[in-house]
Protein backbone atom coordinates (compact mmCIF):
# COMPACT_ATOMS: atom_id res chain seq x y z
CA UNK A 1 0.00 0.00 0.00
CA UNK A 2 1.55 3.40 -0.85
CA UNK A 3 1.54 6.13 2.22
CA UNK A 4 -0.35 9.04 1.04
CA UNK A 5 2.11 11.17 3.14
CA UNK A 6 4.66 9.88 1.74
CA UNK A 7 5.00 13.11 -0.86
CA UNK A 8 7.15 15.60 -2.01
CA UNK A 9 5.01 18.23 -0.82
CA UNK A 10 4.89 16.44 2.45
CA UNK A 11 8.53 16.06 3.23
CA UNK A 12 10.24 19.56 5.23
CA UNK A 13 11.77 22.02 2.57
CA UNK A 14 15.55 21.19 3.58
CA UNK A 15 15.74 17.90 5.27
CA UNK A 16 18.56 17.80 7.65
CA UNK A 17 19.28 14.07 7.80
CA UNK A 18 20.33 14.94 4.24
CA UNK A 19 22.89 16.98 5.15
CA UNK A 20 24.32 15.15 8.25
CA UNK A 21 24.37 12.33 5.76
CA UNK A 22 26.55 13.75 3.42
CA UNK A 23 28.63 15.74 5.59
CA UNK A 24 29.48 12.81 7.04
CA UNK A 25 30.36 11.39 4.34
CA UNK A 26 32.72 13.70 3.07
CA UNK A 27 34.32 13.65 6.28
CA UNK A 28 34.80 9.93 5.69
CA UNK A 29 36.17 10.22 2.15
CA UNK A 30 38.68 12.91 3.99
CA UNK A 31 39.86 11.01 6.79
CA UNK A 32 40.58 7.88 4.72
CA UNK A 33 42.68 9.89 2.13
CA UNK A 34 44.50 11.59 5.27
CA UNK A 35 44.77 7.77 6.70
CA UNK A 36 46.45 6.16 3.45
CA UNK A 37 48.96 8.96 3.43
CA UNK A 38 47.68 12.22 2.09
CA UNK A 39 49.84 13.95 5.03
CA UNK A 40 52.80 14.55 3.13
CA UNK A 41 53.47 10.66 2.64
CA UNK A 42 52.94 9.92 6.44
CA UNK A 43 50.89 6.63 7.13
CA UNK A 44 49.81 5.36 10.80
CA UNK A 45 48.72 1.57 9.59
CA UNK A 46 47.69 0.64 12.35
CA UNK A 47 44.27 3.80 10.94
CA UNK A 48 44.32 2.51 7.81
CA UNK A 49 41.73 -0.28 7.73
CA UNK A 50 39.24 1.57 10.03
CA UNK A 51 39.38 5.10 8.44
CA UNK A 52 39.33 3.49 4.74
CA UNK A 53 36.24 2.72 5.68
CA UNK A 54 35.48 6.60 4.80
CA UNK A 55 35.50 5.71 1.18
CA UNK A 56 32.35 4.35 1.35
CA UNK A 57 31.01 8.16 1.46
CA UNK A 58 31.17 8.26 -2.39
CA UNK A 59 28.35 5.73 -2.63
CA UNK A 60 26.44 7.51 -0.60
CA UNK A 61 26.82 10.95 -2.08
CA UNK A 62 25.17 9.32 -5.33
CA UNK A 63 22.41 7.78 -3.13
CA UNK A 64 21.85 11.08 -2.08
CA UNK A 65 21.91 12.71 -5.34
CA UNK A 66 19.56 9.77 -6.46
CA UNK A 67 17.46 10.91 -4.05
CA UNK A 68 17.20 14.54 -4.25
CA UNK A 69 17.54 15.54 -7.88
CA UNK A 70 14.46 13.99 -8.85
CA UNK A 71 12.65 15.34 -5.82
CA UNK A 72 13.79 18.70 -7.23
CA UNK A 73 12.56 18.14 -10.40
CA UNK A 74 9.32 16.64 -9.23
CA UNK A 75 8.51 20.00 -7.25
CA UNK A 76 9.99 21.86 -9.86
CA UNK A 77 7.00 20.29 -12.39
CA UNK A 78 9.82 19.47 -14.51
CA UNK A 79 9.49 18.82 -18.43
CA UNK A 80 12.17 18.12 -21.43
CA UNK A 81 11.82 21.80 -22.20
CA UNK A 82 13.64 23.17 -18.78
CA UNK A 83 16.60 20.31 -19.46
CA UNK A 84 18.92 23.09 -20.43
CA UNK A 85 18.15 25.51 -17.81
CA UNK A 86 18.75 22.40 -15.45
CA UNK A 87 21.86 21.39 -16.71
CA UNK A 88 23.16 25.06 -16.72
CA UNK A 89 22.18 25.32 -13.04
CA UNK A 90 23.69 22.02 -12.65
CA UNK A 91 27.19 23.48 -13.45
CA UNK A 92 27.04 26.34 -12.52
CA UNK A 93 26.71 24.88 -9.03
CA UNK A 94 29.30 22.43 -8.71
CA UNK A 95 31.66 23.68 -11.85
CA UNK A 96 32.97 26.74 -10.44
CA UNK A 97 34.46 25.82 -7.38
CA UNK A 98 35.58 22.40 -8.88
CA UNK A 99 37.62 24.36 -11.67
CA UNK A 100 39.16 26.99 -8.95
CA UNK A 101 40.58 23.51 -6.83
CA UNK A 102 41.97 22.53 -10.47
CA UNK A 103 43.65 25.61 -10.98
CA UNK A 104 44.92 25.58 -7.44
CA UNK A 105 46.12 21.89 -7.65
CA UNK A 106 47.99 23.06 -10.73
CA UNK A 107 49.70 26.10 -8.88
CA UNK A 108 50.25 23.82 -5.86
CA UNK A 109 52.17 20.99 -8.34
CA UNK A 110 54.32 23.96 -9.58
CA UNK A 111 55.00 25.16 -5.70
CA UNK A 112 55.96 21.57 -4.73
CA UNK A 113 58.43 21.10 -7.48
CA UNK A 114 60.03 24.66 -6.73
CA UNK A 115 60.43 24.28 -3.08
CA UNK A 116 62.29 20.46 -3.83
CA UNK A 117 64.57 21.46 -6.76
CA UNK A 118 65.70 19.57 -8.86
CA UNK A 119 63.41 17.73 -11.87
CA UNK A 120 59.72 18.44 -11.71
CA UNK A 121 58.01 15.96 -10.61
CA UNK A 122 54.17 17.08 -9.86
CA UNK A 123 54.11 19.20 -12.54
CA UNK A 124 55.71 16.73 -14.96
CA UNK A 125 53.10 15.71 -16.46
CA UNK A 126 50.72 18.85 -16.56
CA UNK A 127 49.86 19.68 -20.39
CA UNK A 128 47.53 22.05 -21.87
CA UNK A 129 45.00 18.56 -23.02
CA UNK A 130 45.22 17.59 -19.38
CA UNK A 131 43.87 20.61 -18.13
CA UNK A 132 41.43 21.40 -20.60
CA UNK A 133 39.55 17.60 -20.03
CA UNK A 134 39.64 17.80 -16.25
CA UNK A 135 38.35 21.53 -16.58
CA UNK A 136 35.77 19.58 -18.70
CA UNK A 137 34.96 16.66 -16.54
CA UNK A 138 35.47 14.14 -19.43
CA UNK A 139 39.06 12.51 -18.45
CA UNK A 140 36.93 9.17 -17.82
CA UNK A 141 37.00 9.12 -21.75
CA UNK A 142 40.62 9.92 -22.63
CA UNK A 143 44.03 9.01 -21.62
CA UNK A 144 44.49 11.68 -19.19
CA UNK A 145 44.39 11.82 -15.79
CA UNK A 146 42.92 13.92 -12.95
CA UNK A 147 44.86 16.54 -11.85
CA UNK A 148 42.60 16.67 -8.39
CA UNK A 149 41.70 12.91 -7.87
CA UNK A 150 38.57 13.13 -6.24
CA UNK A 151 36.87 14.71 -9.10
CA UNK A 152 36.15 11.18 -10.88
CA UNK A 153 33.01 11.67 -8.62
CA UNK A 154 32.13 14.88 -10.57
CA UNK A 155 32.01 13.74 -13.72
CA UNK A 156 29.90 10.41 -12.22
CA UNK A 157 27.46 13.25 -11.36
CA UNK A 158 27.35 14.97 -14.35
CA UNK A 159 26.56 12.22 -16.31
CA UNK A 160 23.87 11.53 -14.24
CA UNK A 161 22.84 14.96 -14.78
CA UNK A 162 22.32 14.45 -18.29
CA UNK A 163 20.97 11.38 -18.08
CA UNK A 164 18.02 12.64 -15.64
CA UNK A 165 17.31 15.44 -17.70
CA UNK A 166 16.48 12.86 -20.58
CA UNK A 167 14.40 10.31 -19.17
CA UNK A 168 13.63 11.67 -16.14
CA UNK A 169 9.78 12.57 -16.88
CA UNK A 170 9.47 9.27 -18.32
CA UNK A 171 11.81 6.97 -16.15
CA UNK A 172 10.11 8.15 -12.72
CA UNK A 173 6.73 7.65 -13.96
CA UNK A 174 5.85 4.35 -12.48
CA UNK A 175 7.77 1.28 -10.97
CA UNK A 176 7.30 -0.22 -13.87
CA UNK A 177 9.34 2.61 -16.32
CA UNK A 178 11.57 2.63 -13.88
CA UNK A 179 12.40 -1.40 -13.50
CA UNK A 180 12.79 -0.85 -17.14
CA UNK A 181 15.28 1.79 -16.67
CA UNK A 182 17.23 -0.42 -14.30
CA UNK A 183 17.26 -3.03 -16.92
CA UNK A 184 18.01 -1.04 -19.65
CA UNK A 185 20.90 0.33 -17.92
CA UNK A 186 22.44 -2.97 -17.23
CA UNK A 187 22.32 -4.17 -20.30
CA UNK A 188 24.04 -0.88 -21.63
CA UNK A 189 26.86 -1.73 -19.09
CA UNK A 190 28.32 -4.29 -21.53
CA UNK A 191 28.34 -1.73 -24.29
CA UNK A 192 31.98 -1.21 -25.98
CA UNK A 193 32.08 1.75 -24.09
CA UNK A 194 34.50 3.36 -21.05
CA UNK A 195 32.63 1.87 -18.43
CA UNK A 196 35.56 2.80 -15.21
CA UNK A 197 34.41 6.15 -13.25
CA UNK A 198 31.41 6.40 -15.35
CA UNK A 199 27.71 6.97 -14.82
CA UNK A 200 27.85 3.02 -16.55
CA UNK A 201 29.48 1.71 -13.53
CA UNK A 202 27.81 3.69 -10.83
CA UNK A 203 24.18 3.98 -11.76
CA UNK A 204 22.86 1.60 -9.54
CA UNK A 205 23.54 3.82 -6.12
CA UNK A 206 21.70 6.50 -8.08
CA UNK A 207 19.18 4.08 -9.03
CA UNK A 208 18.47 3.20 -5.36
CA UNK A 209 17.93 7.05 -4.70
CA UNK A 210 15.97 7.06 -6.78
CA UNK A 211 13.55 4.28 -5.60
CA UNK A 212 13.61 5.95 -2.54
CA UNK A 213 12.32 8.87 -4.00
CA UNK A 214 9.60 6.80 -6.01
CA UNK A 215 8.44 5.92 -2.50
CA UNK A 216 8.16 9.17 -1.64
CA UNK A 217 6.40 10.50 -4.22
CA UNK A 218 4.24 7.91 -3.80
CA UNK A 219 5.19 5.93 -6.82
CA UNK A 220 5.47 2.56 -5.42
CA UNK A 221 4.19 1.13 -2.42
CA UNK A 222 6.21 -0.44 0.51
CA UNK A 223 6.95 -4.04 -1.10
CA UNK A 224 8.09 -2.49 -4.34
CA UNK A 225 9.92 -0.35 -2.24
CA UNK A 226 11.72 -3.30 -0.06
CA UNK A 227 11.63 -5.67 -3.46
CA UNK A 228 13.19 -3.39 -5.61
CA UNK A 229 16.11 -2.36 -2.66
CA UNK A 230 17.02 -5.62 -2.36
CA UNK A 231 17.48 -6.59 -6.03
CA UNK A 232 19.54 -2.95 -6.94
CA UNK A 233 21.44 -4.03 -3.62
CA UNK A 234 22.32 -7.18 -5.07
CA UNK A 235 23.00 -5.66 -8.76
CA UNK A 236 25.47 -3.62 -7.16
CA UNK A 237 27.00 -6.14 -4.96
CA UNK A 238 27.93 -7.95 -8.48
CA UNK A 239 28.84 -5.08 -10.07
CA UNK A 240 30.62 -2.63 -7.69
CA UNK A 241 31.47 -4.61 -4.70
CA UNK A 242 29.91 -5.97 -1.12
CA UNK A 243 31.18 -2.47 0.12
CA UNK A 244 29.80 0.16 -1.69
CA UNK A 245 26.13 -2.30 -2.53
CA UNK A 246 26.41 -1.99 1.86
CA UNK A 247 26.67 1.72 1.93
CA UNK A 248 24.46 2.53 -0.83
CA UNK A 249 21.58 0.18 0.99
CA UNK A 250 22.62 1.93 4.21
CA UNK A 251 22.17 5.39 3.04
CA UNK A 252 18.63 4.67 1.64
CA UNK A 253 17.66 3.22 4.83
CA UNK A 254 19.18 6.49 6.87
CA UNK A 255 16.68 8.43 4.31
CA UNK A 256 13.95 6.79 5.01
CA UNK A 257 14.11 6.07 8.65
CA UNK A 258 16.58 8.54 10.38
CA UNK A 259 15.63 11.82 11.34
CA UNK A 260 19.13 13.19 12.31
CA UNK A 261 19.21 16.54 13.87
CA UNK A 262 22.84 17.61 15.70
CA UNK A 263 24.76 21.08 14.35
CA UNK A 264 28.43 19.39 13.75
CA UNK A 265 26.22 17.26 11.93
CA UNK A 266 24.68 20.46 10.16
CA UNK A 267 27.73 22.05 10.05
CA UNK A 268 29.73 19.28 8.10
CA UNK A 269 26.55 18.96 5.53
CA UNK A 270 26.92 22.84 4.78
CA UNK A 271 30.32 22.45 3.77
CA UNK A 272 30.30 19.11 2.66
CA UNK A 273 31.01 19.95 -1.02
CA UNK A 274 33.96 22.20 -0.32
CA UNK A 275 35.50 19.69 2.34
CA UNK A 276 35.27 17.05 -0.13
CA UNK A 277 37.08 19.15 -3.04
CA UNK A 278 40.24 20.85 -0.86
CA UNK A 279 40.56 18.30 1.73
CA UNK A 280 43.55 16.54 0.07
CA UNK A 281 45.60 19.42 -1.37
CA UNK A 282 44.56 21.10 2.09
CA UNK A 283 46.21 18.23 4.50
CA UNK A 284 49.06 17.80 2.02
CA UNK A 285 50.21 21.72 2.46
CA UNK A 286 49.32 21.74 6.34
CA UNK A 287 51.66 18.71 6.71
CA UNK A 288 53.78 19.75 4.62
CA UNK A 289 54.63 22.63 7.61
CA UNK A 290 53.43 21.17 10.43
CA UNK A 291 56.08 18.09 10.21
CA UNK A 292 58.82 21.03 9.97
CA UNK A 293 57.69 21.39 13.74
CA UNK A 294 56.49 18.29 15.10
CA UNK A 295 58.35 15.31 13.09
CA UNK A 296 55.80 12.17 13.38
CA UNK A 297 58.13 10.33 15.12
CA UNK A 298 55.86 8.76 17.38
CA UNK A 299 52.01 7.76 17.84
CA UNK A 300 51.22 11.19 19.64
CA UNK A 301 53.19 12.98 17.39
CA UNK A 302 51.19 11.46 14.27
CA UNK A 303 48.07 11.89 16.55
CA UNK A 304 48.31 15.28 16.54
CA UNK A 305 49.41 15.74 12.63
CA UNK A 306 46.27 14.20 11.88
CA UNK A 307 44.01 16.07 14.50
CA UNK A 308 45.60 19.59 13.16
CA UNK A 309 45.40 18.42 9.94
CA UNK A 310 41.48 17.94 10.01
CA UNK A 311 40.85 20.75 12.26
CA UNK A 312 42.95 23.10 9.56
CA UNK A 313 40.90 21.25 7.02
CA UNK A 314 37.58 22.18 8.22
CA UNK A 315 38.12 25.96 8.52
CA UNK A 316 39.89 26.42 4.77
CA UNK A 317 36.55 24.16 3.81
CA UNK A 318 34.25 26.75 5.92
CA UNK A 319 36.41 29.41 4.45
CA UNK A 320 36.19 28.19 0.80
CA UNK A 321 32.21 27.57 0.90
CA UNK A 322 31.39 31.29 2.16
CA UNK A 323 33.93 32.41 -0.36
CA UNK A 324 33.81 30.21 -3.53
CA UNK A 325 30.76 27.64 -3.00
CA UNK A 326 27.97 29.81 -1.47
CA UNK A 327 27.99 32.43 -4.55
CA UNK A 328 28.17 29.08 -6.93
CA UNK A 329 25.06 28.31 -5.19
CA UNK A 330 23.56 31.41 -5.48
CA UNK A 331 24.26 32.45 -9.01
CA UNK A 332 22.92 28.59 -9.91
CA UNK A 333 19.75 29.52 -8.30
CA UNK A 334 19.12 32.48 -10.56
CA UNK A 335 19.91 30.89 -13.75
CA UNK A 336 16.46 30.79 -15.51
CA UNK A 337 14.58 33.32 -13.37
CA UNK A 338 12.12 31.98 -10.69
CA UNK A 339 11.48 28.13 -11.10
CA UNK A 340 8.26 26.51 -10.73
CA UNK A 341 7.10 25.32 -7.19
CA UNK A 342 9.91 24.92 -5.29
CA UNK A 343 12.14 23.08 -7.70
CA UNK A 344 15.71 24.92 -5.77
CA UNK A 345 14.43 23.78 -1.92
CA UNK A 346 16.13 20.57 -1.89
CA UNK A 347 19.72 21.00 -2.56
CA UNK A 348 21.55 18.29 -4.06
CA UNK A 349 24.54 17.14 -2.27
CA UNK A 350 27.26 17.53 -4.99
Amino acid sequence: MIDPAATPDALPDRLATLDILRGLAALGVCLGHFAIGVLGGVKYEAAIPLLSLGFYGVPIFFVISGFVLPLSLERGGYTLRGAPIFLARRLTRIGPPAWITIIGSVALFFLLDRVKGGAPFWSADLSPARLAHNLAFTIPFTSQSWINGVLWTLSVELQYYLFLALVFPLAFRSGRTMALTALLLWCAYYLPVPKAQTFLLHNLAFLIGGLVFMFRAGRVGRVELYAGLAALTLAAGWRIGVGEAAASLVAALVILHADLRFRVGAFLGRISYSLYLIHWMTGLVLANVIIRFVPPTGAAARLFLYLACLAGTLIAAWVFYRVVERPSLVLAKRIGGRSRGRAQTADPPL
